[in-house]
């Protein structure tokens, strides 16, 4: 077994029972909220092109126009939802995907299919996806695909365990430091993997 892997074993299995409080405070809570289970599943893209569901704990209720379409992000997202994302409590049940082997602690966020210039760039997708990556700590949520991709080529290229451990400790303080800051665009949506 890879050194990566047996870390991503040890780190995620290590965090996710230290996590497990505050999931289950952040789970009852959006319960309670949402008044359905807060529990987000969506299909994304891992190692080698392949589908995988990934898990995190929602925060928008499902607020949709006379029309039918989902409303923007900013007037769906709720006043906990804000502080999980911001926080990014709303992705600890990612370390169940990183247990499962669907992703790793560091690589390229994974992406929808339907992001096509992510989706369709087969270099990202030569590694396993992560739950923190270079992007995450250049500019969170305010980043075009084409600026994604070049961190996440950045990533591919220089890849090794020194350096996921450099991204490691960064994110902490990337998280801290944007707390306050808002995630959303001009447009109202969100660009968040």
């Amino acid at each position: 077994m890879k050194l990566k892997r047996v870390f991503d074993i040890a780190t995620s299995a290590a965090l996710a029972a230290l996590s497990l409080p505050i999931l289950a405070g952040a789970y009852a809570a959006m319960a309670l909220s949402l008044r359905e289970n807060p529990i987000y599943k969506q299909r994304r893209i891992g190692l080698n092109g392949q589908d995988f569901t990934i898990y995190k704990i929602k925060s928008m209720r499902n607020d949709f126009d006379l029309d039918g379409n989902a409303l923007p992000d900013r007037e769906r997202i709720t006043r906990m939802g804000k502080i999980l994302r911001a926080s990014k409590i709303d992705e600890l049940p990612q370390f169940f995907n990183v247990l499962a082997g669907d992703m790793s602690i560091v690589g390229p966020r994974p992406a929808p299919r339907y992001m096509d210039a992510l989706a369709n760039d087969p270099l990202r997708h030569s590694v396993k996806p992560g739950l923190t990556g270079i992007a995450q700590l250049a500019c969170q949520g305010k980043l075009t695909d084409e600026e994604i991709l070049a961190y996440d080529h950045q990533y591919v290229a220089q890849q090794g365990f020194r350096k996921d451990l450099q991204i490691i400790a960064q994110t902490p303080v990337t998280i801290i430091k944007n707390l306050r800051a808002p995630t959303y665009r001009e447009t109202g949506q969100e660009h968040k993997l």
